[in-house]
């Protein structure tokens, strides 16, 4: 019997890690281009606040002000969500005692995903208690805070966090309230998938982060409509 070159393979570790690399260079650079997005609108406020400060009425002050300050805010967030994908490699992705809460991964990821303007009600979970997750924590924290953020940013409240009872799958549903439909990003998902390019595909940077972590990690990201309006996410991740 003769065997395929390495790389040729159905299951070949070499074509495996190939993919490996070329999802997590995606995702490197989606982080490198949204960086870079932020660094320059604050730059550009900053600059017109500068050279024209004394031009300005108080309201237009204040309103420029209050962009940089919310620019400021992303980048720390993107910052923070940089050093978490640092960490995955790192962390034991199934530690086998003393795996966290799920529900307090959760708390935290929501915690850190709202902007200071969100209303009481505008994110809620439903998180049986006594989940322990056998994945990442900084992995699930990661996807559930892309993925609230995202459904606040551009759908609309209330966003609903759901996770089911545990199978063999860990899986996340995240609902929004907007006019977004599943059929528009579920094609938008496809040419993200078929593209080496550091671009979201109009995705939305949170979307197309969570998208490639998924893929990075051999699980699968789905997009459901929900009834009355909006679209639900729907991510599993494997336990084994």
């Amino acid at each position: 019997m003769t065997r395929p070159p390495p790389g040729e393979g159905p299951d070949d570790p070499v074509d495996d890690l190939r993919r490996q690399l070329r999802v997590a260079r995606h995702a490197g650079a989606l982080y490198a281009h949204e960086l870079g997005n932020a660094v320059f609108a604050v730059r550009a406020r900053t600059e017109l606040l500068l050279h024209r400060w004394e031009h300005l009425d108080g309201d237009e002050r204040r309103r420029q002000v209050a962009l940089v300050d919310d620019q400021v805010a992303h980048l720390e967030q993107l910052l923070a969500g940089l050093v978490r994908l640092t960490r995955l490699e790192a962390e034991d992705q199934r530690p086998p005692n003393g795996a966290p809460d799920l529900a307090a991964v959760l708390d935290e990821a929501v915690a850190a995903a709202l902007p200071g303007s969100a209303a009481p009600g505008d994110v809620a979970i439903d998180c049986p208690a006594q989940i322990r997750s056998p994945v990442s924590p900084s992995l699930v924290s990661l996807i559930a805070r892309n993925l609230v953020q995202n459904a606040l940013r551009y759908g609309r409240p209330p966003v609903v966090v759901t996770v089911p009872p545990p199978a063999d799958v860990i899986e996340l549903r995240v609902a929004d309230a907007g006019d977004g439909t599943a059929d528009d990003l579920r094609h938008r998902m496809l040419r993200l998938r078929s593209s080496d390019e550091p671009s979201t595909h109009g995705l939305g940077f949170g979307l197309a982060l969570v998208h490639d972590l998924v893929a990075l990690h051999d699980g699968r990201m789905s997009v459901e409509e929900r009834d009355p309006t909006g679209v639900t996410v729907v991510v599993r991740l494997p336990t084994a």
